[in-house]
């Protein structure tokens, strides 16, 4: 972020994971292109990986904002595919399709805005990004939320969710003397609750991401921050609130921008 004397060759925006409340991500964005604010590139884990991609491919957020208000507790559920829990909870199949429908056979290196997506790699737990390959089978493993989606094989390896390993993957923008912007959605707490029962589902996941969390303040130091409202971890799978998340994504770009466009300016 500190740029001396030169003026920041535009935007490279990091969106974090977060399941349903990723949808912030489509909020922050519609704000960008309505104050012309260049993204020059981006990356993205898990639900910020899918809303990074829309935009590198398409360049808008409108219809994921419209996909945003159709969501309710009866539609949601058609976008699930319950299985046996051998390997995870839902097959994925309905995923990919909504995926395909987005992005065809696209390419990750064809994008109009260079689009980095992370995952992590199953057998040594460290982050993995994708800038080449087709969209869609990168975008499934970066989604790939142990227990409840598949691991993902890709050449040799399975991969699970980038959040596991990189919630916010700011380590993977590469442009230099650009003004590097983070969209947060915080696992939990500073300090984790005491554990008294048998906790859920969504609990044991905000006590992983939580750990990747802590390992990675010292790069957050060098970037804008944005934290909206995205509430908790439990609102992982709360689609119904779809809409909810977008106003607030919008909300908190909009108290950001004057901050962005003085360090966008010339110091």
């Amino acid at each position: 972020m500190l740029l001396g004397d030169r003026m920041a060759q535009g935007i490279s925006l990091s969106l974090a994971g977060g399941g349903a409340r990723g949808f912030v991500h489509v909020g922050v964005l519609k704000v960008f292109l309505e104050e012309k604010l260049p993204v020059v590139e981006i990356a993205g884990s898990s639900m910020g990986a899918i809303v990074a991609a829309y935009y590198a491919v398409h360049g808008t957020v409108e219809p994921l904002e419209e996909f945003a208000r159709s969501l309710d507790r009866r539609t949601m559920f058609h976008y699930m595919d319950p299985c046996l829990p051998r390997h995870s909870l839902m097959k994925g199949d309905r995923l990919r399709r909504v995926l395909t429908k987005w992005f065809g056979d696209g390419r990750i290196e064809e994008c109009a805005i260079p689009l980095s997506i992370i995952a992590t790699e199953l057998r040594t737990g460290k982050p993995v990004v994708f800038r080449e390959g087709r969209i869609v089978e990168a975008l499934m493993a970066s989604a790939a939320i142990p227990g409840l989606l598949p691991a993902v094989r890709i050449g040799t390896e399975y991969y699970v969710d980038g959040g596991v390993a990189e919630p916010l993957p700011l380590s993977a923008l590469q442009k230099q003397n650009t003004l590097r912007v983070g969209v947060a959605l915080p696992a939990m707490r500073d300090v984790p609750p005491p554990i008294t029962a048998q906790p859920r589902l969504t609990e044991v996941l905000g006590l992983v991401y939580a750990t990747a969390r802590h390992r990675l303040f010292e790069e957050w130091r060098d970037a804008v921050i944005l934290y909206p409202n995205g509430g908790t971890m439990g609102d992982t799978l709360s689609f119904q609130r779809s809409a909810e998340f977008v106003r607030n994504g919008e909300t908190t770009a909009r108290e950001a921008l004057a901050n962005i466009k003085l360090l966008l300016q010339e110091e």
